[in-house]
């Protein structure tokens, strides 16, 4: 998750926060990418309530959605 350009800034982030990705859990809304990028809307509400049983299961303290269809879901 998050490589390359994307992944530099998020480290930088994380840094200026006071984090380092080693101290942080990340888990993506979906663990495939479809061929268009995106999630149709019955992928994306079956994968948000995956998400939501994840983040239950991991009980964290915190919790940092980054992305228009993880904040949506």
């Amino acid at each position: 998750l998050l490589s390359g350009e994307a992944g530099l800034l998020f480290d930088r982030m994380l840094q200026a926060i006071g984090l380092s990705r080693e101290a942080v859990y990340l888990a993506p809304l979906s663990v495939v990418r479809p061929a268009t990028g995106q999630l149709d809307e019955t992928a994306a509400a079956a994968c948000a309530g995956l998400a939501r049983h994840h983040v239950a299961l991991a009980g964290p303290a915190k919790l940092l959605v980054l992305g228009d269809a993880a904040c949506k879901a």
